[in-house]
Parts: structure tokens; sequence; C-alpha cells
């Protein structure tokens, strides 16, 4: 009782607490209410006059835009229960999924007395129709799937890179000294001059280079050594400097063999004057492998893929490193090697 409501009768039902009031029975053999009985629960004030219709009208306004409270009837139940008990029946009439539902249509709850609040405590919220009006029942919204955190573990290498930086630096350092006695005429080389006339053959010019291309090709050649051997020591560009090194390996295996009048293995051999190729073969098949490899992760490429997982760019310089000497000398030379007569012994 509140001072605005001296009667005790509560004009509001937000002055008050709520009463609990009993729901309409109707006969076992009557699977619905009678008619007139609508089956629906709230507060007692709301249905003693026109007035307590009115706001009880506006109160379900108010609540269709918040919940919906889900219309009891009551009928007859079988079994072991007997009468007497209240069905929640949502859809009854209707042939509807129940999306996410914890059990079928309808739920059972205790008959007599039924406060809404309690309702809601011991069966959950009402449930929600979706924006179609179809009054099918929604389920719990399906969580988003969360993408697993994929984070990709650096391999253990081991040794690989020591071995690799081992194996550009003695590469590296053999071909920058020859090229340095070709290019500067350090520790006793021929310098350009030098190496230009070792181009030109003048023993046997026939299985020499053409001499306009002999100038050319003893820079590029002293160049390619040089600095190849140079990049593949700091490990920059390594498929690159790889490809220069195993070119002119390649086109010296070929001359050396030309001009020694057959192909011979063995570089010291006292029956074979001209000397084998062994020398050029390791070095070339080294810088096949380093461009294969790529120069590991002690280098200045190791940001880069070809340092670690060397691929399709890798193949392609190793074809550029084979290829363009085999070029070079069709072009500018075309002897056999396996069937040339050789310099004159003397």
């Amino acid at each position: 009782m509140t001072e605005r409501d001296p009667d005790g009768q509560g004009s509001s039902p937000y002055d008050e607490p709520t009463e609990q009031i009993e729901l309409p029975v109707t006969r076992a053999n009557e699977p619905y209410p009678a008619e007139g009985d609508t089956g629906a629960y709230g507060y007692a004030p709301y249905r003693s006059d026109k007035a307590g219709q009115d706001e009880a009208a506006r109160f379900d306004e108010d609540l269709e835009e918040t919940e919906q409270i889900p219309t009891l009837r009551k009928r007859p139940v079988t079994g072991s229960a007997g009468t007497g008990q209240v069905v929640r029946d949502d859809v009854a009439d209707q042939d509807t999924d129940v999306v996410g539902a914890p059990s079928a249509h309808t739920t059972r709850i205790p008959a007599g007395v039924v406060d809404r609040d309690d309702f809601h405590r011991e069966y959950g919220p009402p449930p929600r129709y979706d924006d179609d009006d179809d009054f099918a029942l929604r389920g719990p919204a399906e969580p988003e799937p969360i993408e697993p955190l994929v984070t990709e573990v650096p391999a253990r290498r081991g040794t690989l890179d020591l071995g690799l930086l081992l194996l550009r630096v003695g590469v590296g350092l053999i071909a920058m000294a020859h090229g340095s006695q070709k290019l500067f005429g350090w520790w006793n080389g021929p310098r350009l001059s030098g190496f230009e006339d070792y181009l030109l053959n003048a023993a046997n010019t026939n299985i020499g280079f053409s001499s306009d291309a002999a100038k050319p090709l003893a820079i590029l050649g002293a160049l390619s050594e040089t600095i190849g051997g140079l990049m593949l020591v700091l490990g920059l560009l390594t498929p690159i400097a790889g490809s220069a090194v195993l070119g002119v390996m390649t086109v010296a295996a070929a001359y050396k063999a030309t001009l020694a009048g057959g192909v011979w293995f063995f570089a010291a051999d006292p029956d074979f004057t001209g000397g084998g190729i062994e020398y050029e073969l390791f070095l070339g098949l080294a810088a096949a492998v380093i461009i294969l490899t790529g120069p590991g992760r002690i280098s200045l490429d190791f940001g880069r893929g070809w340092a670690t997982r060397p691929f399709i760019g890798s193949v392609a310089w190793l074809i550029v490193g084979i290829a363009a000497p085999v070029a070079i000398w069709f072009l500018f030379n075309g002897t056999n090697p396996f069937e040339s007569p050789g310099n004159p012994t003397q």
C-alpha cells in the first residue's frame, strides 16, 4: 500500500508488486480454452474496468517491442502425469522447425498459480520470432568461426648455413684470383692484352676465337670471374653470380679441350701436354650447386627467397649459365672440342 493508493488497489502495475492470478481452467475433454477465455495471464487490475483494459493494451504494445510471453493453454495430458498440467504450446497449429530449441514445441510447467517472473526464472527467457512474422522459433546465434593463428616456425638448419658460407667463399676467392690475373695482371697474370692473344690462339687461329670477338670476350670473361667471385663471397645476388662463374668455366673447359686436341680430365698429366679440365669442371659444378642451394642465411641475400628456398628463379639462372656460354662458343668459335686437331706440338 502506498500514499497514492490508500485503498490498496494499485493504480499502476509499477506501484505495487505483481499479483499472482490463477489461469483459466477448462474442462478435461476440451483441448483448448472455451470461447471467451484467451488463456492469457497478466495483472489483475488490467481486467477490472475499461481504463484497466486500455492500460493493459498499452502495456501489451510495449511488451511486443521488448519481449514475447508465450500463451499458456491447458489441455489434457496422458500418461503418468495425468491431467491438471498447463502446457506451453507456442506453435501448436503450425508445422515449424525449432532451431536450437532444447526440447519439442511444447514445454510442460506446473499448473496453478503462475507469475511472469517465476516463469522466466524457471523456464528461461521467452522465445523470439524472426522478422518475417512466420512464428518460427530462432535458436541461439551460431558463433563466428575463429581462424587459428598460424605462426611459421623457422626450420632448424644446423650447420647448413656455415657449410654454404665456406663453399661460397672458396669458389668465390678462386674465381676472383683468376679474374684478377686477367683483369689487372696480378700474380703474374696476362692482363687483358695477354688474355686477348690467348683467345685468338696465334699457334692455330683456325681453332681460336674470331678476331672481332676476342677483345670483348676477354673483357667479359675477366669481369665475370672477378665480379662474380666477389659476389659469391659476399652472398649478394648469388644466383646471378653463380651463373657468371659457371658460364666462364664452361667456355674455359671447352677451349682448353680444343687447344689440347681432345677432352682429358686430369690437369697435371705428363703424358697429356694440353692438360685436363678437372679444375674448370670442379668450379663449374660448385657454382651450379650454389645456384641450386642458395647462399644460406650467412650472406647479404639472407632476406631473399633464394637464400634458403631457391626455386624457379634459381633454375632459370642455372639454365642461363649453361646456355649463354654454349651460344657464345658456337657463334665465335664453332670448333668441336672432341674432334679438334689441337695446337701443334713443339
